[in-house]
């Protein structure tokens, strides 16, 4: 139905804006100048990708999605501690290895069960965005081959912590629990 491709849009577009806000803002905080041309170029992408999302959901006839500002408040939560890592590594396995895997997730699964002809305009948009999404995940693996075992493992309980509250908020493409943040020391 509309208001139910709307919804799932709305938050699609809520994940990918405040993700690419994350990153625009740790830019200047992250060594090396591959990571920081990555970074920027996919910033651009993912604003690319909110900005379609928006109007799509503009184009099904609903509420501008920032007329809303209650919905989605549990998933808001856990997107707003993306930035509050200890170090480079930490933000970008999360970002890379969480977030963006899970939207994938949820956009593959959306354009498996809505109809390919009844929404059209979303299943080229989604199409776009996966494929695009799919590159910058390639580009964050050969990125992180370079890090050390110490990175790698210092971001594992980051990432742990945020599937875990990504899940409880209701995922990428679940209804918004309402819950308050996970808990978790060193990250809530």
């Amino acid at each position: 139905e509309v208001e139910q491709a709307s919804a799932l849009q709305r938050r699609l577009y809520r994940v990918i804006r405040e993700t690419m806000r994350a990153m625009a803002g740790r830019i200047s905080g992250v060594a090396g100048w591959e990571t920081k041309k990555m970074l920027a170029r996919h910033v651009w992408l993912d604003a690319e990708h909110a900005h379609a999302l928006r109007q799509r959901v503009l184009e099904l006839r609903f509420p501008r999605v920032d007329v809303d500002l209650t919905v989605d408040q549990s998933l808001l939560a856990v997107l707003a501690k993306l930035p509050s890592t200890h170090s480079a590594a930490e933000f970008l396995a999360g970002v890379y290895e969480v977030v963006k895997p899970a939207v994938l997730d949820a956009l593959q699964t959306y354009l498996q069960q809505s109809d390919p002809l009844d929404d059209a305009p979303s299943h080229r948009l989604m199409k776009q965005i996966v494929a695009e999404l799919q590159e910058e995940l390639r580009d964050f693996t050969t990125l992180k081959e370079q890090w050390s075992t110490a990175e790698r493992s210092q971001s594992e309980p980051w990432q742990v912590w945020l599937r875990e509250a990504l899940a409880q908020a209701g995922g990428i493409l679940g209804r918004d629990s309402g819950q308050p943040l996970l808990s978790r020391a060193g990250f809530s």
